[in-house]
């Protein structure tokens, strides 16, 4: 099975998305977005090139549900997570 890995930002992106589900909007809420980027993942594992590729070098985006979007890179035999993206938010300020 492919290896993922996180990188910093990702595993921020993603607890930060966490708590905003539990304030926002509850715990079930937040169980769908843990269950949504499992799911994600998964797929990614077996088809990691069905992401949308990005004018950024190497990144595809993948959309894990109508309000986030993952970004990440392959290399070989791994997915290297790069962010979790809230689509709601201005598109000019993200970085990888």
């Amino acid at each position: 099975m492919t290896e993922v890995i996180w990188t910093e930002s990702a595993v921020k992106d993603y607890w930060d998305n966490i708590e905003y589900c539990l304030e926002k909007w509850g715990e079930a809420v937040a169980s769908e977005f843990l269950d949504d980027v499992n799911a994600a993942l998964l797929i990614l594992q077996k088809a990691n090139k069905i992401g949308v590729k990005t004018s950024f070098r190497n990144i595809r985006c993948f959309m894990i549900n109508k309000h986030i979007s993952l970004f990440y890179k392959t290399r070989k035999d791994k997915i290297v997570l790069i962010r979790f993206w809230n689509n709601l938010q201005n598109p000019d300020s993200l970085t990888v």
